[in-house]
């Protein structure tokens, strides 16, 4: 784990943490907000920027033996059990980004429902337009989002995209506004953010491989008895995030969530 922190000459009152790396073929993300850190003028906030899993990192894999963001308030001899467990131990900041990229070119952020009212201001002022709220049931308090208070993770865009090194720039920017409570950037115009509240996982059911409908895609509404595979018709209605393609037997097909006001 690779631990970095950028220090302001003035005396400090805020402290960030961001995080990279949860998963090891997102680690990218590290050298380049480390670069940009480092051309920063902090004055008031001190930015802490970790590494979380350096051994699937160097190793180009998602995790060593199970995924680091399924392993938070649980317990075994995993090497990603004890990388959370440290992680418990130095984390302790006044905003915590998880940064995280993926397969599609979405932004979205996801936090805990026990933590989405402190965080809706953070939300609105770094213009990110979807936000999926975790309720305890859905991954019973393993996600680095449930177990530290004002954690948010974002998801800024395409694995290894300049648009997604881009954007998480402008996160962290945005972010380091927020708590100096500068007024320095300027507001993006943006629809409001919606909140989308996770209601379940779909999974794939079958003992075949299972190719997802074309038009089943993140932040899309099916409606009851809409196609969602071949083999498989929506129970209900709901808006589908965390979509995936090709799914295994047993393995999430994806979240189904209904919009909410906050």
């Amino acid at each position: 784990m690779q631990h970095i922190v950028k220090t302001p000459i003035k005396k400090t009152r805020k402290k960030l943490y961001i995080i990279t790396g949860i998963h090891g073929n997102e680690a990218y993300l590290f050298e380049h907000l480390k670069r940009y850190l480092e051309e920063l003028q902090l004055n008031e906030v001190e930015v802490n920027l970790i590494l979380a899993n350096e051994l699937a990192a160097k190793r180009n894999v998602r995790f060593i033996d199970q995924d680091l963001n399924r392993s938070f308030n649980f317990e075994n001899d995993s090497h990603e059990c004890k990388l959370a467990l440290e992680l418990i131990n130095i984390i302790e900041g006044d905003l915590i980004l998880d940064l995280h990229t993926h397969t599609n070119k979405e932004h979205f952020c996801l936090v805990s429902e026990s933590n989405v009212h402190n965080l809706t201001s953070l939300i609105n002022k770094i213009a990110i337009k979807y936000c999926i709220i975790i309720p305890p049931e859905l991954t019973n308090k393993t996600s680095l989002i449930e177990n530290f208070n004002h954690a948010i993770s974002i998801e800024v865009g395409e694995h290894n995209s300049i648009e997604g090194i881009s954007f998480a720039k402008n996160i962290v920017k945005r972010s380091i506004s927020f708590l100096e409570k500068s007024i320095l950037i300027p507001e993006i115009v943006m629809p409001r953010t919606k909140f989308l509240l996770g209601k379940d996982f779909l999974l794939n059911n079958s003992k075949a491989k299972m190719v997802v409908n074309k038009n089943i895609i993140n932040f899309s509404k099916v409606i009851k008895d809409q196609e969602i595979s071949q083999d498989l018709i929506a129970s209900d209605d709901f808006i589908a995030v965390l979509v995936s393609k090709e799914i295994n037997p047993g393995k999430k097909i994806l979240l189904k969530c209904k919009e909410i006001k906050i």
